[in-house]
């Protein structure tokens, strides 16, 4: 025998606005969801990117405000993990080090 579920209106709202949610919004509900697994991880992976760019702006002669920018928006990101800021916050400066990093490892090739 087949029980029918009933839905609330609020249940009902709360489905369509997380059907409806945008990436950053769900990839911060996963991030805050795993945040101690996910947090060594991508510490790692960014202060690993960020120092290949330092290496490769120094190789390039980009200069020294050239490498300070780069070292400072890795230590930013790194900060807002260790500080443990919001998930949208803490995924929006992790995007842009990523991005500015490896702009900065493509464009000293």
């Amino acid at each position: 025998m087949e029980t029918i579920k009933t839905i609330t209106a609020a249940e009902l709202r709360m489905e369509t606005k997380t059907k409806s949610a945008g990436w950053l919004t769900r990839q911060a509900e996963v991030y805050d969801r795993y945040r101690f697994g996910l947090l060594p991880i991508l510490i790692t992976l960014q202060s690993c990117l960020g120092s290949i760019a330092c290496m490769y702006v120094l190789k390039g002669d980009m200069g020294e405000v050239m490498l300070a920018f780069c070292a400072a928006i890795t230590m930013g990101c790194n900060a807002l993990f260790i500080a443990q800021a919001g998930a949208k916050l803490s995924l929006i400066g992790l995007y842009i080090s990523l991005l500015i990093n490896t702009l900065l490892i493509v464009v000293s090739l």
